[in-house]
């Protein structure tokens, strides 16, 4: 239980792309997933990509109206929906498919136009919603503000009503979004540096656009959509996609790199990704630089130690929900650190809150506030010591087991939703209290520190990602001890994993993964890679606190805010030992 102070400041063949499309396997020269979760597809040119897309769309609208009787999808003008002019009249029940546009220019009718000439027209699309709901001024003349307006206002109420798009969420969402990237990184009509890209996050759904005459759907509702497509093909469009998937732009100035979720695919071909090295992509490492594995939702976290002279005996705690209804033990924690600097002074054992003493939950708040400004106080009394990016491989024994062996890592939550609406790699165990998370929430999201109890567990009974840390030469450095931990908890062990160790664990986890997929895929059932054993209320908070700063705008999709630090332990380790809970029903 005791823990010391952590801190983290190619060809397809039947694959699915991001579960949109089976592509035949001579359309594909190569794909890369991203560790945020999006696919790169580089087909052999436009029209090889053009196929591609018109199967994903096919198939996406069939599952959909299957699920729900009916599907949404929003389209731009441009390129992106002239690929759409192979789509199979025969192939979809168009007569309940409901077309929507990211955008639209009054006067021109330029993407509605399109769209009829593309498929619409041909298909006998049910439903094909022009965003313009005023008669046209066929003049020339500039329209009065006021149309534009109320054309946007307009879009936006049908947007939020209706019935084939979902809204669930705090904006609409579509089930399949199909969007042009332009040379400047623009798409939809979303363009860099622009009034309406900055406002991201602050829950806009149609833009009046007064100056162009336009309406446009916000970022937010793009990044709302269950699927997302980006066409970008041809030498033009290289330096847009070089710069989107390398991160390397300004804040604001490719919008295109903002639509960043599990949910979205690019398609390119030779040309437009010629300039792209996929290894060298801004997500290899987040903005501190700590490294992110390929394919992987692990990250190898930077880690504060205390300095040599504060004993770890009295740094270390045990976790804050342990012990939550003895009192004492906490009074006799208190002692025993004195006024020595000890994690104990930052975290909220539960035993303290006002929804279990009855409390004022003024009290609360004074409490947190306090914790926020010792973590301050550590922080400027710089009582760490800075540790370049590793892993840590912790050992410990206790008077019940001689060995538990643990591996302290960050892990991306873009791979994890403690609501789970949908399976991801990061799988909960147990459904979270939500009434649980605002006094963590407040802890967290002002903290300059983060020190988690979280324990994350693999199944893997042939013992090849954590245990060979401790048994294989070079694989590890020693970092630090502490025996006779507080109340006899115990001893723990502290050791740097080295770069062939990370290497090693990069390698054995692509092994369990594939493993698990290739299982999954038999069961019918989504993969999960990590499972949540402890502290699942604690990577939700992680995942509230990430998912809000998010909505403020412009933030990195490589931002260390991303991946929360835990534990990962193996589920066959001889030292995690299950024992029932005993209840009596009277």
């Amino acid at each position: 239980l005791a823990q010391a102070f952590l801190l983290k400041l190619l060809r397809l063949s039947k694959a699915a792309s991001a579960g949109l499309s089976r592509q035949p396997e001579w359309l594909l020269m190569a794909t890369s997933s991203l560790p945020d979760g999006r696919v790169v597809s580089v087909f052999q040119d436009e029209a090889a990509a053009s196929v591609a897309l018109v199967a994903a769309l096919t198939r996406c609208a069939n599952e959909a109206i299957a699920r729900k009787g009916c599907f949404s999808l929003c389209i731009p003008a441009g390129s992106a929906v002239a690929a759409l002019k192979g789509l199979d009249p025969k192939a979809v029940d168009w007569n309940k498919v409901n077309v929507f546009f990211t955008g639209e220019r009054l006067g021109a009718n330029k993407s509605y136009a399109a769209a009829l000439e593309a498929f619409c027209l041909r298909c006998g699309v049910g439903n094909v919603f022009n965003p313009l709901h005023r008669p046209l001024w066929s003049s020339g003349e500039p329209l009065p503000a006021f149309v534009v307006k109320e054309a946007a206002a307009a879009y936006a109420a049908l947007l939020q009503t209706h019935p084939s798009i979902d809204n669930s969420g705090s904006v609409p969402a579509f089930d399949m979004l199909l969007l042009g990237v332009g040379e400047d990184g623009h798409c939809g009509s979303m363009h860099p540096g622009s009034d309406e890209i900055m406002a991201v996050g602050d829950g806009s759904v149609v833009f009046a656009l007064e100056k162009k005459r336009q309406v446009a759907i916000s970022m937010d509702v793009m990044r709302a959509s269950k699927r997302v497509i980006l066409m970008a093909c041809g030498a033009k469009k290289a330096e847009a996609v070089k710069r989107a998937l390398t991160g390397d732009f300004e804040q604001h100035m490719c919008p295109a790199a903002l639509l960043s979720s599990s949910t979205t695919v690019w398609y390119t071909d030779t040309e437009s990704a010629a300039a792209w090295d996929s290894k060298k992509s801004f997500h290899v490492k987040t903005t501190t630089g700590e490294p992110i594995l390929d394919g992987l939702p692990i990250c190898v976290p930077k880690i504060l130690l205390p300095r040599s002279n504060i004993p770890l005996d009295k740094w270390a705690c045990v976790a804050c929900d342990q012990f939550e209804s003895e009192p004492q033990y906490w009074k006799d924690m208190s002692d025993h650190v004195g006024e020595t600097p000890s994690s104990l002074r930052i975290i909220f054992p539960e035993v303290y809150l006002a929804s279990v003493t009855g409390g004022n939950p003024d009290d609360d708040k004074t409490r947190i506030e306090n914790i926020c400004k010792v973590m301050k106080e550590y922080v400027q009394r710089d009582i760490f010591t800075e540790r370049p990016p590793a892993f840590l491989a912790l050992d410990r024994s206790t008077p019940h087991v001689p060995s538990r062996k643990g591996l302290v890592m960050a892990v991306d939550l873009e791979a994890y939703n403690y609501n789970c609406p949908q399976p991801t790699l990061i799988r909960p165990t147990e459904k979270t209290i939500v009434a649980r998370l605002p006094p963590r929430i407040a802890i967290r999201e002002n903290a300059p520190l983060e020190m988690p109890h979280i324990i994350m567990i693999i199944d893997d009974p042939g013992k090849t990602v954590i245990e060979p840390l401790f048994t294989t030469p070079g694989l590890t450095e020693p970092e630090y001890e502490v025996d006779g931990l507080f109340k006899g908890a115990g001893k723990i062990t502290g050791l740097r994993v080295t770069s062939a160790g990370t290497a090693h664990v990069e390698t054995s986890m692509k092994a369990l993964a594939a493993k698990e997929r290739a299982a999954a895929v038999a069961a019918g059932r989504q993969p999960a890679v990590i499972l949540i054993g402890d502290g699942n209320h604690s990577l939700a908070t992680a995942k509230s606190c990430w998912e809000k700063l998010k909505t403020q705008g412009g933030v990195p999709p490589n931002h260390p805010q991303r991946y929360a630090l835990v534990e990962l332990q193996n589920l066959h380790d001889d030292g995690v030992v299950f024992e029932p809970i005993h209840r009596i029903l009277t």
